[in-house]
């Protein structure tokens, strides 16, 4: 996993492939659980929702993890915790 040079909330290291919550002070409540990944030069977060894709994020110019990453907490990464994005247990 590539480190992204950024720390979430707790001060946790985030990595590609780490799933985290995200909360936004304009919004109520967290986003879905995303994941983070690495694409067209930079690491951006996906939502787990069927449908959507770096590529999405990406063109609506949304969601680049810089934007995010204070506002994050590291929930666990899709190598140990791949049902955190199929929404709970299989």
């Amino acid at each position: 996993m590539q480190y992204t040079g950024l720390k979430d909330k707790n001060g946790k290291e985030i990595y590609e492939g780490d799933i985290i919550n995200t909360y936004l002070e304009d919004e109520q409540g967290p986003l879905p659980l995303s994941e983070v990944c690495f694409f067209e030069g930079c690491f951006v977060i996906t939502e787990s929702a069927p449908g959507y894709s770096p590529s999405y994020y990406w063109e609506k110019g949304e969601l680049t993890l810089r934007e995010f990453a204070k506002d994050s907490e590291i929930v666990g990464n899709i190598y140990e915790n791949p049902e955190l994005l199929q929404g709970g247990t299989e």
